[in-house]
């Protein structure tokens, strides 16, 4: 077998032992994770006293016809190490896929194996080419639109607005168009391109470039009532969330959309002229206010005759909705950033999913005990490992059901 093994110690090994072994005889946990092939020990002994040493980097070659054949492509393929207390790790890995080995830097030596998480993950290395890619996956050309967003609070009530619409959101600068963004536009050749926001979110110049129509208030609440009324003729069901506290949007943004209704934004204490003229216009038989009190106050939900579904804070408020919803499919985005859930929102639709909220190097304790009590079937991590990190993703996949 031909292992590679770079050592940074200032000895060479005196001795390396490398074995192919059985999954079950090296104690490897495999739940969600898609094994190709065997498992490695690798046992080194290098320095003054044997079994010393201080890393280096490994390479272990793969069948490439034996990854294909277990659908894996070779660029996604995962150097896993096992660590003594049953855990596992995802190590930065190099896939060198002329000479068909993975390689990584390692800190100790054994167990190893190759193959992928049973995640799936949709992501761009920036929130504008994350959106970009999650629409590549989830639409085909010739939607009949195309919503367009700047960072900021004007585009929380976009993700649903898009869903209903049947398309995606995508992500620009104030004024400049990514070529991601405008690379997937004309992939799509969306029958309209609506820009969400005035001219202090997203310029003219912008607008003109796209050849988009813009929808937009005064401010985010007269924007997202704009675009409710630009949407939705009527509704059974309208949510609301606070303009100020964008996760909380983040979720009702999923429950809107699977319900096909707008999602519309108040202040803590007080309900915007815009919200309650697109509430009348709209006559639902339901208000839902999504988030705690200290989000939007009881007043408020009385004012607005409406329920509540909550918790007690962005992460629980998540888990709160996804149990509402009900469906074993979750997405997972990042809780302090709101950009790469709104542009996920039409995904989660589209696929009958619920959406969760994580730390972006951490899955909160809320949100752990959700994923234990659920089994999901599957699990989409939004976003690059700045936005959710790989350990985070290692640890998600624990929960995906054992194969049977």
């Amino acid at each position: 077998m031909s292992i590679i093994i770079e050592q940074t110690a200032d000895s060479a090994p005196t001795s390396i032992t490398v074995r192919q072994v059985d999954v079950a005889d090296a104690d490897v946990q495999t739940r969600g994770f898609t094994l190709l092939g065997q498992a490695f020990e690798v046992d080194v002994e290098s320095g003054a006293e044997a079994g010393e040493n201080s890393g280096g980097t490994v390479c272990f070659p793969y069948d490439p016809d034996a990854a294909a054949a277990a659908g894996l492509a070779d660029s996604d393929l995962v150097l896993f190490h096992f660590r003594d207390d049953g855990t596992r790790e995802a190590l930065a890995t190099t896939v060198d896929s002329t000479n068909h080995r993975v390689c990584a830097h390692v800190d100790s030596f054994s167990p190893f194996a190759i193959g992928e998480l049973d995640t799936d993950r949709l992501a761009g290395d920036n929130a504008a080419r994350t959106a970009a890619a999650i629409s590549k996956a989830t639409f085909e050309p010739g939607l009949p639109v195309v919503h367009i967003v700047a960072l900021g609070p004007d585009g929380l009530g976009a993700g649903a607005a898009a869903a209903h619409a049947g398309g995606p959101v995508l992500l620009v600068d104030r004024n400049k168009v990514s070529y991601a963004t405008r690379a997937e536009i004309e992939r799509l050749q969306p029958a309209r391109v609506v820009v969400v926001g005035g001219s202090d979110v997203i310029s003219d110049a912008v607008v003109a470039q796209l050849g988009a129509t813009r929808v937009a208030g005064d401010d985010r609440y007269g924007t997202a009532a704009a675009l409710s009324a630009a949407t939705f003729d009527t509704a059974d069901v309208v949510y609301v969330a606070s303009g100020r506290r964008a996760a909380d949007a983040m979720v009702a943004s999923v429950a809107a959309a699977a319900a096909g209704a707008p999602l519309l934004l108040v202040e803590q204490n007080t309900i915007p002229d815009a919200t309650s003229a697109e509430i009348a216009r709209l006559d639902p038989a339901r208000v839902v206010v999504v988030g705690g009190t200290a989000a939007v106050s009881d007043v408020v939900v009385s004012a607005l005759g409406a329920e509540r579904l909550a918790g007690v804070d962005r992460y629980a408020t998540s888990v709160a909705v996804a149990k509402a919803l009900g469906s074993s499919d979750l997405f997972v985005a990042r809780g302090d950033n709101p950009m790469d859930a709104v542009s996920g929102t039409p995904a989660v639709a589209a696929a009958g999913a619920a959406m969760l909220l994580v730390q972006p190097d951490a899955i909160p304790t809320v949100v752990r005990d959700a994923l234990a009590a659920a089994t999901p079937s599957t699990i989409t991590v939004l976003g690059g490992t700045d936005a959710v990190s790989m350990p985070v993703e290692v640890d998600l996949a624990a929960f995906l059901p054992t194969e049977d």
